[in-house]
């Protein structure tokens, strides 16, 4: 059960990617969006699981959303592969190649980038300092 759920998880996330950034071509971009729907899971000002925490009016997603974005990137396994970090972090691993720091739960896009804050409107957005693990 545990596999399936965690599966069903990458499967959201990577249409809620699709949805929320079909044309970007970064895969470090793309995988703040899964680490923002993290964030939001831990939280206390957001639903305690993923499936809660996209939902309409929080995340774009559609059920029937390609996992293929129009760069040819497979988003599930993108997903899964911010899953097992996250999993990694969550059983004490410090350097797990996290794209977004903690704290970072809304973002904007302009069509070309999406722009990661700590707060929904105002402060500035993240600066992209952390290392990229997909480079």
């Amino acid at each position: 059960l545990a596999f399936q759920e965690h599966y069903a998880d990458a499967v959201r996330m990577s249409k809620a990617m699709y949805c929320e950034a079909r044309g970007i071509s970064s895969k470090r971009e793309l995988s703040m969006i899964c680490w923002t729907i993290l964030n939001r899971v831990d939280s206390p000002l957001f639903p305690n699981t993923i499936a809660r925490v996209i939902t309409p009016g929080q995340i774009a997603y559609r059920s029937g959303a390609p996992t293929v974005n129009d760069h040819g990137i497979d988003l599930v396994a993108l997903a899964q592969d911010v899953l097992a970090r996250y999993w990694k972090e969550k059983h004490g691993e410090t350097d797990v190649g996290r794209t977004l720091p903690p704290g970072y739960v809304y973002y904007a896009g302009d069509g070309y980038h999406n722009y990661f804050r700590q707060e929904y409107r105002g402060r500035g957005s993240y600066n992209f300092g952390l290392r990229d693990p997909y480079s």
